[in-house]
């Protein structure tokens, strides 16, 4: 039963990592239709990484006190609708608010994805188990990211709103 549990989670941090990737490949092509400095891509990466520090371990902690499937149902939908308004909004203050959203997010994915592997793995199998964790999720990046390119391709927003959708689901 541990097993068939951990492969479901890292089957599931693998999926809503394609799903949080889509829109790396757009992001540039965004800029530029919006025609802000390029440098304001960093901004938004630091602005996603700091909520995304913050946040990971107080989702991890409210996912042990409430349940961590509760948290991890949640994030791929706020990390979608905060894709959104990342892609169709075109002011910069709401833009900086939906990158922490999406930071935040993606600390809850991680926090609940490690901790529950982490929960259910017998001190034996624990590093390789995370391991498993985290090369699901640099795989997913990189296929999210292949995805979200050819997307890109037909519609430099497209990518934000598959997130929305895929988040929902």
């Amino acid at each position: 039963m541990e097993r068939k549990n951990i492969n479901k989670m890292i089957f599931l941090m693998f999926l809503c990592i394609i799903v949080y990737n889509l829109a790396h490949p757009a992001t540039p092509g965004l800029i530029e239709l919006r025609n802000w400095k390029k440098s304001i891509s960093g901004e938004f990466l630091a602005v996603m990484s700091t909520a995304m520090f913050i946040s990971s371990p107080y989702l991890g902690a409210l996912a042990d006190n409430i349940g961590m499937k509760r948290i991890f149902v949640f994030m791929p939908l706020m990390y979608g609708t905060a894709q959104v308004f990342f892609g169709f909004v075109n002011y910069l203050p709401v833009i900086f608010l939906a990158r922490a959203f999406s930071g935040f997010a993606s600390g809850g994915t991680y926090a609940v994805a490690f901790g529950y592997v982490s929960h259910l793995s017998s001190k034996e199998t624990k590093s390789k188990n995370i391991a498993k964790v985290s090369s699901a999720a640099v795989i997913g990046g990189a296929i999210g990211q292949k995805i979200g390119g050819m997307v890109a391709k037909i519609d430099t927003r497209y990518p934000f709103g598959l997130q929305f959708i895929c988040g929902c689901t």
